[in-house]
């Protein structure tokens, strides 16, 4: 498995980044090991996200969760909105926040809409 980060650029108290891994099995059939049955692996992930925190500590996100199947041609992309805010209880700090999420693509058998 292999994996990269991007850096975050800041424009004033915005925030953008991304994750990318990639998943292959290496395994070739005629090892002695390993169960000859399974599918092979072969999926990209990638999270682009958007996150803004306001003075007061309000913050609000977008970030999608793409993963792609490249064995069985599948597509799944989840939309993430979520808003918070950081306060602090006994001098520790705790972000409280919640969110929605709308499936966009979904792949066979799984929901795609609202809640997906």
């Amino acid at each position: 498995m292999s994996g990269l980060s991007v850096s975050p650029r800041y424009l004033a108290i915005l925030v953008w980044s991304a994750t990318a891994a990639q998943a292959a099995d290496m395994t070739s059939a005629d090892q002695a090991s390993g169960d000859h049955e399974r599918t092979n692996v072969n999926s990209t992930f990638f999270q682009p996200f958007l996150s803004h925190t306001w003075p007061d500590t309000t913050n609000v996100g977008l970030n999608t969760e793409s993963t792609c199947d490249r064995q069985g041609q599948r597509l799944t992309r989840p939309i993430n909105l979520n808003a918070g805010h950081l306060l602090r209880l006994s001098g520790q700090p705790i972000n409280l926040s919640s969110g929605i999420r709308y499936t966009a693509t979904a792949r066979a058998g799984e929901r795609s809409g609202a809640g997906g």
